[in-house]
């Protein structure tokens, strides 16, 4: 009886070149989900951030209030034009 070749479509990995693969992958997935993150609150900061801020305004003080549109954000303030 010979050794018959291996017919698995999927060679076998090391352990070193999975865990490899898979922190390669799990980087790459990480970053793409924090460059979406990153692109959904920098939208929502400057386009929905102004009318919440002066609805809960108005609801506070009870009168009209007018805030105008975010000129410029970083992480511990936000500027109002």
């Amino acid at each position: 009886m010979s050794n018959s070749p291996n017919h698995n479509s999927e060679p076998i990995l090391h352990p070193r070149r999975r865990l490899r693969r898979m922190l390669i992958w799990g980087g790459v997935g990480s970053g793409i989900t924090l460059l979406t993150l990153g692109t959904v609150a920098a939208w929502f900061i400057r386009y929905r951030l102004a009318p919440i801020v002066s609805n809960t305004l108005e609801t506070i003080i009870q009168r009209p209030v007018n805030v105008g549109s975010v000129e410029r954000f970083t992480l511990n303030s936000i500027r109002f034009g």
